[in-house]
């Protein structure tokens, strides 16, 4: 590690890119105004002094890139990680979570009106079916995307992350599986207040049913 530079630690390798910019960025217009001041004679050598920049920053950043840490961890260490990690987003694991839960309630509910709602039950079985698939599409997405993710940076001989370019995100496919999370908790909703009223409708008319056969025992002549 070269004593003359200072250890520098990073929230991200493109921190790194931005730092040497703005040095290269300040030191190129050192050097035109220095131009300047020598004449319109002295612009013949901007080609040259362009070039000689370019250089003197590769240089410093090549000697720059042994002290850097990202999160701790060496330019090597950060690129070698398993897996590229999606900017974690709340309100869709939220989201998932109430949709794990939701699910749990209504197969309970499902057991309990089985007996008495027979036909309501089937609907419910296989509604929760396609609420159970479409969750499951939806976590198969979001694993496919990280997979994905991870073999692109995987393949390359020094990943696009450590040279600090951003993570790239599949916007396109996060919205889907947002659509199809939504779709989902709507259906459960409905079945939340489906099925109470098609329960106390069937025993609704049971208890008519039994009233009028106690009616019609009690006036059928002995």
């Amino acid at each position: 590690m070269p004593r003359e530079l200072p250890r520098v630690d990073l929230e991200h390798p493109s921190d790194l890119d931005f730092i040497v910019q703005a040095v290269h960025s300040y030191a190129r217009d050192v050097g035109a105004e220095r131009l300047r001041t020598r004449g319109r004679a002295a612009a013949a050598l901007q080609d040259t002094l362009d070039q000689a920049l370019a250089r003197w920053v590769y240089a410093a950043r090549t000697r720059l890139i042994p002290n850097v840490l990202v999160n701790g961890l060496t330019l090597a260490e950060y690129a070698k990680q398993e897996t590229a990690m999606e900017p974690f987003d709340e309100a869709l694991s939220q989201r998932v979570q109430t949709l794990s839960d939701t699910m749990d309630e209504q197969t309970e509910r499902v057991v309990d009106y089985r007996k008495s709602v027979p036909t309501a039950y089937a609907h419910a079985v296989a509604r929760r079916a396609a609420a159970r698939r479409a969750l499951a599409d939806a976590k198969e997405d979001q694993r496919q995307r990280r997979l994905r993710t991870s073999k692109r940076h995987a393949a390359a001989p020094y990943p696009a992350i450590a040279r600090g370019q951003p993570l790239h995100l599949d916007a396109d496919a996060k919205a889907r599986a947002q659509a199809t999370l939504t779709n989902v908790y709507a259906t459960l909703r409905r079945l939340h207040t489906a099925l109470p009223a098609r329960q106390e409708s069937a025993l609704e008319q049971e208890r008519l049913v039994r009233h009028l056969r106690r009616h019609d025992d009690a006036t059928r002549p002995v």
